[in-house]
């Protein structure tokens, strides 16, 4: 008998349905890698942008940046998850596109950051702690 040598776990969507996560193929670990970076870059120039308002004490354009800030993250979280759970979901919703509607629907911030964690490797909690400290530390320099 062949050893599994990968995680996988089963998992219920908001509306009850159970999906069973595992490890990205290479290919499918491209194109969220390719997706995910694109995420970080912009939510990395949006946190500069905030960083240089903040600076010039123009609080309405950093509160602007912030909001635009945390909805290009949650974008690129769900995008992620739903390259993750493709497989999946049109097999569950028939097209790319329902698929995607129906992430928005069932997912949360706590499954998407287990589904990252199953497929991608990636451990939101301690990832993007670093990234935020490595950006602020790249931009105001250390205390």
């Amino acid at each position: 008998m062949a050893t599994t040598v990968y995680e996988t776990k089963e998992i219920e969507l908001q509306d009850g349905t159970e999906v069973t996560l595992k490890p990205l193929n290479i290919r499918n670990q491209r194109l969220f890698m390719t997706r995910f970076n694109k995420g970080v870059q912009g939510v990395r120039d949006t946190l500069e942008a905030n960083v240089e308002a903040a600076d010039a004490k123009d609080t309405a354009k950093a509160l602007e940046l912030s909001a635009k800030q945390e909805s290009e993250w949650v974008d690129t979280l769900v995008a992620c998850a739903i390259i993750c759970l493709k497989p999946e979901l049109e097999q569950l919703q028939g097209t790319a596109k329902a698929a995607t509607d129906y992430a928005e629907e069932v997912l949360d911030t706590q499954t998407i950051s287990e589904i990252l964690r199953v497929c991608a490797g990636i451990n939101l909690d301690a990832d993007l702690t670093t990234l935020t400290a490595a950006t602020a530390t790249e931009k105001i320099g250390t205390p």
